[in-house]
Order: C-alpha cells, then structure tokens, then sequence
C-alpha cells in the first residue's frame, strides 16, 4: 500500500467518524426544535413516537457503523456510499414527515451533500446531490398526488399547490443542491491534495530526520549543541563514548561543567585541553562554531547556539610524537656518521698514548705517584667516552640483524664471564640464573649480548653497593600457535617510579649521574627489530625487573 493510498483512507476514516458523530448531534437538535414547534400551528412537526423512532435509528445506525472505523485501512467506497444514502434517508424522512414542501427541514439535504464532496473522489462526489435531488423530487409527486400522512390536514398551513410552483421548488431545491455540490467537491479536492502534500511532508521530515539523527548518532566525531546560556542541548553517542558519561549526566547540564577546560572565547587559538579519565588523561581536540539560520539573522553571537565537534587525538599526539622523534633521530644518525670518527680516532689516539705512558710511570716511580692516578683518570674516562660513541653509533646506525640459532645459557654465561674480567664490575654481586640448558634462540647473538649487558649494567648501577644482587630467568611459553622466549633480569635495587615506566626507553632519558640515556633506547629497539617486546615491572628482589620477550620462528611443516 502506497503512502498516498494510506493517507486518502486515513483521511477519508477521520471524515466519516466526524459524519457520524455530526449525524447524531445535528438530528438530536433538529428533533430537539420539532418538540419546540409542537404549540405552534402553522408549522408542520413530526408526532413523538415517529421522531423518537428516527431519532432512535440515527443512533443505532453511527454507533454501529462508528465501531467499524476501528479498522480504518478497509474503507471501501460502498461504505461511504451506503452513509450518505442513510443520511439522504433520514433527511427525506425528516422532511416528508415534517411538511413535505412545507418543511423547515428542507436544507438537512446539504449535510450529506457536503459530506459526500468531502469523502468521493472526483465526479463521484455529485452523486449525493443528485441523490438529495431525486429525494426531493420523490417527495414532491407524493404530496401532488396526495400521498401524505394524515395529520397534514390538521395543520392550517398544509393546502395544495399548483403544478408551476411544485416545478418551481424542484428548480430551485435541485440548483441549489448542485451548485453546493459542485463548489464543495471544488474544495475537497484541494483539501485532499493538501492533505496528501502535508502527510508526503511529514513522511519526508521524519525520513530525513531519522537520517540526520543516524548519522548524528553514528558519526565518529563527537558533537555537543549548546544554547546562549551553555546548556547542553543534545550530545551523540560518539561524544558520550569519548566522554565516558551517559546521556543524563550531560542533557541539560552546562558545558564547562561537563568539560571545564574547554575554552570557547572568540578568536582563542588553543584547540585542545587534557581530560582526565580515570587514572589517564585523554587529549581532546575540539572546535566550536555558531549555529546559523535564517530566523537567527538578527540575533548577536551571544544570543546564538553553538555546536562543538571534538575527537580523542591521544593517539594522534603520540604518533605525531614518534614521527617527531623519528626525524629528530634521522637527523641524528646523519650528523653521527661524520662525527663520531672525529671523536673516536683522538680518544683512541688518547688512550693509546696514556697507556704507554702508564707502563712508563709503572715503570718509574711505581703506581703510587699522582701521575699514575692521573693517567688512570685519562685511560678511564676514554674508555667511558668511546663506550658512549659506540653506545651513539649503533643506535644512530643500527646493524643488519643475523640470525642463528644458541644456546641462551651458554650466551648469558659468556656475558658474565667477560663481566667479571672488568675490574669495575663488583666482586660483591651475587647473580642467579634460571635457564634450563635445551633452552634455544633464534636471533642475533651479538644483538642479544649487547642487550643483555645493557640491562645488567642499568641493574648493577642500582643495587646497594656490596649488596648487589641480580636474577636472570628465562623460560618459553605459548599464546595461540606462536611461542616465545621470555627473559626476565630483576635486581635489588630502588626499582623504577610509575611515572618513569612510559620514558625509560626514550632516547637520551636518563636518571643515574654517569648515564647517557641510550643503554636502554638501543636494548628497544634491538628487541623491536627482533619483533619482540620489552617491559619493566617490579622484581620479586625489590627493584626493577626488565622482561624481554623474543618470538621462535615457526617449524618447518
């Protein structure tokens, strides 16, 4: 069923229940003044058993046929037919029985013409007042043949008519009943059409406003509307979502009560402000414009709506970050490849030169003699600064990885074996390793080493001096179908501040006195190159604990 179908029937169920109800009251009134004109001779009126008994049928028959309108999508033209004939019947009824010719009641008739013109379509519409006229002109030939109810004789008014003036009434009556229905079938055809051009309105604007609030709804960007006085208007589900809130904690509430730090002054440049969610903090960037239409031209800014669009860019301010450090990075692997050699060949140059001057002195003057703890001094301090050029170099410039399957003990035993040469490194520590022996990886053992003596050296820095304590585990676990290799290096020392955790892998970071910030930037990103990852919890010895996790490639099928 199209819309228009459903609206005509709509519209034609609305006019019936109004006839009928029209039908009752009218008839209920007419009779009313039939009982009033009882006492006066010269009108003709209806006896009271046969009013009581029309009026009884008009009643039956709306009732019966109002209930019928319930459902109103089964209007059959031959309904609204059969209720204007019942409506010509009780006028023809009213009028024969009340004086034929003689009649007051003689204009009832328009009541079911006008009905019919509103509720036919078309030409269709004329039937009543043709209907109305052959009534009329039925009642006519019964009283010119003297087919009347008896108690016309007792009315002094009652005489008989000539042929001419008999003519003369059905002219006039059958004209009138025309033109009425010809000028009302004029206007309820343009009511129709309004009617059907206003529900095709109304159709559209819920279609299109079912559109708009989808997308409203549904759109990403979160979108708040406020009126003059900072009240918040409406807000979408994406604007609720960013917020953490539902909607009855912000409808009606006022913006900078909802979002304190939002700043909507004219002309600001500030686009963004931190929202606090729970323990983190949301970047929100936002605008803000005014709501502009036609009924609001002559209003000034401040009389004005508002409506603010805003996004979530915490991730995009951290990508934006990591591209920033990246260039800066790039930047600094290029200036590194020209430099470094000018250091490192002068420190070498250095400490070549202050060793044999170190043997020289031994030689001499023994090692008791302040020169030989000045050479010491210079031997030290070049070995710190080529360690940090070498430290600059590979993060600046990082090596090809080669991959090879070893044995991760064997690997961590080495690594210790050659820390315990150093005579920096304390006798006093005491280290445990926890790796079974079959324990295998694939990776980089150069890399792996490096690694590993990174984050012993960030370990040892830490631990109480003479107390040193370090635990080094490793075992391999599964998630899904991939495995890996977790090592874990926890220590006794002061461990590492929450607020620390995010920075500690930032190149040139740094909290020890004598660090360069770049240990644990290159232990990053050689776990990254192996598409692993790396965190820092706490150790079950007291301090900080580094957990590296490498994936194992997948076995040949």
């Amino acid at each position: 069923m199209t819309s228009q179908s459903l609206t005509v029937k709509y519209f034609a169920a609305k006019q019936l229940q109004w006839v009928l109800l029209l039908r009752a009251v009218l008839y209920s009134f007419l009779l009313a003044i039939n009982f009033f004109l009882q006492s006066k001779a010269e009108t003709i009126t209806m006896p009271y058993p046969l009013a009581l008994l029309l009026l009884g049928a008009v009643y039956s028959s709306s009732i019966y046929y109002g209930k019928n309108l319930e459902n109103f999508t089964i209007i059959p033209q031959r309904f609204i037919l059969g209720q204007v004939s019942f409506d010509i019947l009780f006028a023809s009824i009213l009028i024969y029985f009340t004086g034929a010719s003689y009649s007051t009641f003689s204009s009832v008739f328009f009541f079911p013409i006008i009905a019919g013109a509103l509720l036919l379509p078309g030409i269709r519409s004329l039937a009543p007042a043709a209907a109305a006229t052959f009534s009329y002109t039925i009642i006519l030939l019964l009283e010119a043949i003297g087919i009347v109810p008896a108690y016309f004789y007792h009315f002094s008014l009652f005489t008989s008519k000539t042929a001419i003036t008999m003519l003369n009434q059905f002219s006039t009556h059958g004209l009138t009943f025309f033109l009425a229905g010809s000028l009302n079938m004029l206007l309820a055809l343009r009511l129709q059409k309004t009617e059907t051009a206003l529900s095709d309105s109304e159709e559209t604007l819920e279609s299109l406003s079912h559109l708009y609030k989808q997308i409203f709804d549904n759109v990403s960007t979160g979108i708040i509307t406020i009126n003059p006085r900072g009240s918040i208007t409406s807000a979408n589900n994406s604007s609720l979502k960013i917020l953490g809130k539902k909607a009855a904690q912000v409808s009606g509430k006022n913006i900078f009560t909802v979002l304190p730090e939002i700043d909507l002054t004219p002309g600001k440049q500030r686009k963004s402000f931190d929202y606090p969610m729970g323990e983190n903090l949301l970047r929100i960037g936002y605008s803000a414009m005014f709501l502009e239409n036609s009924t609001d031209a002559e209003k000034s800014r401040e009389e004005k709506d508002k409506i603010i669009t805003f996004r979530d860019i915490t991730e995009v301010e951290r990508l934006e970050k990591q591209l920033r450090q990246a260039e800066k990075l790039a930047a600094i692997g290029t200036m590194s490849a020209s430099i470094a050699h000018e250091f490192r060949n002068p420190l070498t140059a250095i400490s070549g030169s202050a060793q044999i001057l170190e043997e020289d002195l031994i030689n001499q003057a023994g090692e008791t003699t302040i020169s030989y703890e000045l050479c010491a001094i210079i031997l030290r301090e070049s070995d710190r600064l080529l360690e940090t050029i070498s430290n600059f170099l590979i993060f600046a410039k990082p090596e090809h990885s080669e991959y090879n399957w070893f044995s991760l003990k064997k690997c961590v035993k080495e690594i210790l074996a050659s820390n315990r040469t150093n005579p920096l490194w304390p006798e006093s520590c005491l280290i445990e390793v926890k790796i079974e022996q079959q324990l295998d990886l694939w990776a980089d053992k150069n890399q792996i080493q490096t690694t590993l003596n990174h984050l012993l050296d960030n370990a040892l820095c830490f631990c109480p001096r003479g107390k040193e304590k370090i635990r080094i585990e490793a075992h391999e676990y599964s998630i899904g179908a991939g495995k890996f290799v977790q090592i874990n290096i926890g220590d006794n020392g002061t461990g590492v501040a929450s607020a620390e955790m995010r920075k500690i892998f930032e190149p040139f970071y740094t909290t020890r006195a004598d660090g360069t910030g770049l240990g644990l930037s290159i232990v990053h990103q050689y776990v990254s190159a192996h598409k692993g990852r790396v965190a820092v919890g706490k150790s079950p010895l007291g301090g900080a604990e580094f957990q590296v996790s490498l994936p194992l490639p997948e076995p040949p099928e």
